[in-house]
């Protein structure tokens, strides 16, 4: 009865641990791929300032440094669009995995509360 009580313990502890991990490992990559994408926009943004920079002071009047500052908006522009979409991505990832977690962890704890009211009534039927 007892061997019984502490298994089931057992198993719910360990179950809990290894979802408790695997809640650690998904955010941990969901923070690299969110950072990773962070750094490709900054170096991405940067490059497209400097290489619009060094043409607008080429510029030989007003109606074209506003030309080339138009163009470093527009390439901006789909850089963080790209961006979005690819933060996007990874959040509905991230999202999708949770629930895979959440999901499991449900029907573990379902199968130890089983075998826990299995075991209580057994104890009552003794």
């Amino acid at each position: 009865m007892y061997t019984s009580f502490f298994r089931t313990i057992n198993d719910y502890t360990r179950q809990s641990l290894q979802q408790w991990q695997k809640i650690g490992e998904t955010g941990f990559g969901i923070a690299g791929n969110l950072l990773q994408t962070q750094i490709e926009l900054a170096a991405n943004l940067a490059d497209i300032a400097a290489y619009h920079a060094a043409s607008i002071f080429e510029a030989k009047d007003a109606g074209e440094i506003a030309s080339r500052q138009a163009g470093m908006v527009e390439e901006s522009g789909k850089i963080l669009i790209e961006t979005v979409h690819s933060t996007s991505e990874i959040l509905a990832e991230a999202g999708k995995a949770y629930g895979e977690i959440f999901e499991t962890s449900l029907e573990k704890n379902a199968a130890v509360s089983k075998t826990a009211n299995t075991s209580k009534a057994q104890k009552s039927a003794a």
